[in-house]
């Protein structure tokens, strides 16, 4: 039976769901960044998804094109940690318990409270509005990186809901996906990454860590490598680029005002400055042109603009098969470790590649996180196979066209190649997948048919960053 087996940092494997089928629900500013081209006739929301329904285009709903996990199973022999299926469901119950029952109160919190309740009388969280200590102990034991906070309602009376953080860590998602899944089942009023909370509730948040007024900062936004946004902050007070209390609060600021997600899909560097003093000389760019710096309440509204602008530069349909001529070639320099030995991690140990979408590939090979929203308007995924191989490189070429050959039939309606590589240790092929769970049932099927097609070890992994740990045997 072929079923997709993921690898979460939680270091159990989980059992997503039988193929097609249980559909469920840092850096500092450098150059200045490209002017960001705003399209006036778009509307100043949404996203490329948004974007093709206002032109009228297939797109692929959220649900179908995610891999938000169901259940999970631990795989016999193919544990990475001491974490057996019956402790991590003991921890998620002792979870569940520790949200949804106030500390030192003994009162139902949460999705235990009928809604427009709020907080009962008196009842009163951690310090902070933080998580329960049990319930911080529990949540290490699953990942040290994930994090939880209570939120409260935006509408006075309303119940609040807790909500699980990734805190930048994109590879980390699935995992919160699982949780939040398991928790609801669970009783517990709980969302997976912090959702848009608006520019009042935003700057709040941004005081309170800058520890005064952050109203007054101005914003700088613009495209940079890889479909990526730079958000340049002016902030009064800020003594410069290092000053961390200043990025701090900008990053608190920007996460909050466009939501977790949209922020890890689409920013790629935060960066602060002093803000310009008044006075009769105008602060220049590098172009010798005034710096484009907008009032902070406008960021989201110019963000979510200039997100519809580019996906509206997008291709309209899917990719298809191509001539040569389209291609690119692209040097690399593998990624040594510590030990002198290449990074097998990825495509650490390419050497050259050549593929239909430079942009999108080298963004990956440079180790920018990739999200194949920013490259496709029609929900097309972006991944790759990952063949062993020991031949010379002379011969790779040719290794890799015989995949290539028996592969493409296969795919037929599903996906094109768009790209291949060659590594110290590895040949590679790069899919644009245009329906995910098809596709990947049709790579199974295939390789079932031709058990000697791949090298052993062969697997098929993705370009998106909340999927870097995640991957699909095939060989």
């Amino acid at each position: 039976m072929s079923r997709i087996v993921f690898s979460p940092l939680v270091a159990t494997r989980y059992l997503h769901r039988r193929l097609g089928s249980h559909r469920t629900a840092p850096g500092l500013v450098g150059a200045e960044p490209s002017p960001l081209k705003v399209n006036t006739q778009l509307a100043s929301t949404g996203d490329c998804r948004e974007e093709n329904e206002r032109e009228g285009l297939a797109s692929l709903p959220r649900e179908q094109t995610s891999f938000t996990i169901a259940r999970y199973v631990l795989e016999a022999g193919a544990t990475k940690s001491d974490l057996p299926p019956d402790r991590f469901e003991s921890i998620v119950a002792g979870l569940a318990e520790s949200l949804t029952v106030l500390p030192g109160a003994g009162l139902p919190l949460g999705a235990g409270l009928p809604p427009g309740a709020g907080l009962p009388p008196g009842a009163r969280l951690p310090p902070g509005g933080g998580l329960p200590s049990e319930a911080a102990r529990l949540l290490e034991q699953i990942h040290e990186d994930l994090d939880c906070e209570w939120l409260e309602p935006e509408v006075r009376g309303n119940a609040g809901s807790w909500v699980l953080r990734a805190r930048g860590a994109r590879e980390l998602y699935p995992l919160i996906d699982l949780l939040a899944a398991e928790l609801a089942t669970r009783g517990v009023s709980v969302v997976p990454r912090l959702p848009v909370l608006g520019h009042s509730r935003a700057l709040a948040r941004a005081s309170a860590c800058l520890g005064r007024d952050f109203a007054a900062t101005r914003v700088r936004v613009g495209f940079v490598r890889g479909h990526l946004l730079e958000l340049a902050f002016a902030v009064p007070g800020c003594f410069g680029h290092a000053d961390e209390q200043a990025l701090e609060a900008a990053t608190v600021y920007a996460e909050a005002v466009l939501g977790e997600e949209r922020l890890d899909e689409w920013v790629g560097s935060i960066g602060v400055s002093p803000a310009p003093r008044g006075g009769g000389l105008r602060v220049l760019d590098s172009a010798g042109q005034g710096a484009a710096v907008t009032p902070l309440a406008e960021l989201s509204e110019l963000v979510s603009a200039g997100i519809r602008g580019l996906c509206a530069g997008l291709p309209e349909v899917p990719l298809a098969s191509s001539a040569s001529s389209d291609w690119t070639m692209l040097d690399a320099e593998p990624l040594v470790g510590n030990d002198g030995a290449p990074s097998l991690r990825a495509m650490d140990d390419t050497v050259m590649a050549a593929t239909r979408c430079p942009e999108l590939l080298k963004c990956f090979l440079e180790g920018l996180p990739v999200s194949s929203r920013r490259f496709s308007r029609v929900g097309e995924t972006f991944a790759y196979l990952k063949l062993p191989s020991a031949a010379p490189l002379s011969e790779r070429p040719e290794e890799r066209a015989l995949v290539e050959r028996a592969l493409e039939p296969c795919l037929a309606e599903h996906g094109v190649m768009i790209g291949n590589a060659v590594g110290l240790k590895h040949s590679y092929i790069v899919l644009a997948l245009r329906r995910l769970e098809p596709a990947l049932e049709a790579l199974v099927d295939c390789v079932k048919a031709r058990p000697a097609l791949l090298p052993r070890g062969s697997q098929l992994r993705f370009l998106d960053a909340v999927w870097a740990d995640e991957w699909l045997p095939l060989a």
